[in-house]
């Protein structure tokens, strides 16, 4: 049987992304079964491994290529994040596999049109997907009445669910949340994988980082963002610390944006023992997470998004503070420690640190039970197994319009105009196709509402 060629669209390294990594990790393993092409912005990987087995080509080559050699599939990975708008004229247009990292992409959807001065068209899309509630909250939300409470209301997936032939999620939480938008045969449920083999022993690693053996170390892992719970760890480590002034809460990862880390930084000026890294590589990711005795892994509100970090976490046998909230239910009660969202979350976090910290039988039953979960069922070779059934299983399903002939949204009817131009200069043969000639010409044709089908 000849291999299947799939068009697989993704950020990848160097862009900093938790789906990045997902794709980094999953690729290599795919290629064991599938032909790939990988598409992205306009930023080629960084990764050696990545480029030396496959060919990556930026988004606006797409129509070309598909022209040269047809694709059995198109398979897109899609998060809350401005880092996969590249990828939405693609797959409005050719309906595919979606990966959904976070059943809600209010955010994503704001920052594409609010973000460029596209007023009209956000509050088209919020009314298209969300009707009259939709109608009435767009212009508020425009104008800055912004909250995650508020976005979480309104997650605006009609789009993403009726451009996919199929959807992949990680959780029961979010495979709930797009059965209102697509059929539940189109809907798989595989979870994240653990991938971690290779972590540093838990001495090696807080002597690598001078770490003295009596600190206890808390560690926060991950991009860090207000829906992430920070005011709430900095204020259970606040109190914490006054008890056990040897312990140390690590914020290790990047910030929502520069504001943001600014406001971080201004409040911790305050709670000595507070160490923001900024961006980890690998190595130095893997070292803190192994020194580290308890981590902390708050969400809220949450979207049903696949936390790579929190199965590492819990992989790496650490007890985990988590929210008794939404898809962190669907572990095990003795796989990590739930704590109540309301009333008071920082008391809640506070307690649980104390009662982790004071108890070692707790906190080393719930290290053991964790790792052995995720080990079970989170293994990697199950994981890519089951994405490759389910890319088989998609293969096998009716085909369906695509979203560009069937919805009124002018930004959805309109093609793709730097493929359509791609694709025209490539039949005239003789003409560079750098972004210099094909972006101003796109921006012209959008204005006119001219698609490859004019």
């Amino acid at each position: 049987m000849s291999r299947k060629l799939i068009a697989y669209f993704s950020p990848l390294n160097p862009v900093h992304s938790g789906i990045a990594d997902y794709s980094e990790k999953l690729l290599p393993r795919l290629a064991q079964h599938f032909d790939l092409h990988l598409y992205g912005h306009d930023t080629p990987p960084s990764s050696p491994i990545i480029n030396s087995i496959f060919q990556w080509f930026p988004r606006r080559n797409y129509e070309l290529q598909r022209r040269k050699t047809p694709y059995a599939i198109n398979l897109y990975q899609l998060g809350n994040n401005q880092c996969h708008q590249f990828i939405y004229p693609v797959m409005v247009r050719y309906p595919g596999i979606i990966f959904l990292h976070d059943a809600n992409v209010h955010r994503a959807r704001a920052y594409a049109h609010l973000g460029h001065k596209n007023l009209t068209d956000y509050l088209d899309e919020i009314a298209w997907c969300h009707g009259d509630d939709g109608r009435r909250i767009g212009p508020a939300i425009a104008h800055g009445y912004q909250n995650s409470i508020l976005y979480d209301q309104f997650p605006m997936l009609k789009l993403i669910c009726e451009s996919a032939s199929s959807i992949v999620v990680h959780n029961q939480f979010a495979a709930r949340r797009v059965a209102a938008f697509i059929e539940n045969d189109r809907i798989f449920r595989i979870p994240m994988p653990y991938a971690d083999l290779d972590i540093p022993p838990y001495t090696e690693a807080r002597k690598a980082l001078e770490i003295k053996d009596e600190d206890c170390i808390i560690g926060c892992f991950g991009f860090l963002t207000p829906e992430k719970g920070i005011d709430s760890s900095l204020a259970a480590f606040d109190d914490f610390r006054r008890q056990r002034p040897n312990s140390r809460l690590i914020l290790a990862g990047d910030a929502l944006d520069k504001d943001y880390e600014r406001l971080i930084r201004n409040k911790i000026q305050d709670i000595p023992g507070v160490v923001m890294t900024g961006y980890l590589d690998e190595q130095d990711f893997k070292r803190w997470l192994s020194a580290s005795d308890i981590c902390i892994a708050l969400r809220y509100p949450t979207q049903g998004e696949g936390s790579d970090v929190l199965i590492r976490m819990m992989g790496a046998g650490k007890p985990v503070i988590v929210p008794a909230y939404r898809q962190f239910l669907e572990f095990p009660e003795d796989t990590c420690f739930h704590i109540p969202v309301w009333p008071n979350e920082p008391l809640a976090v506070l307690e649980a640190l104390r009662e982790l910290a004071d108890n070692t039988g707790l906190s080393q039953s719930i290290a053991g039970k964790a790792r052995r979960y995720i080990t079970l069922h989170h293994s990697i070779d199950k994981w890519v197994t089951a994405i490759a059934e389910t890319i088989l299983r998609s293969m096998e399903l009716p085909d369906i319009e695509p979203l560009s002939k069937r919805c009124n949204l002018r930004h959805v009817r309109t093609a793709p105009v730097e493929e359509s131009i791609a694709l025209s200069v490539y039949n005239w043969g003789d003409i560079s196709t750098s972004p210099l000639l094909i972006d101003p010409l796109a921006s012209a044709m959008a204005e006119l509402g001219i698609d490859n089908e004019s």
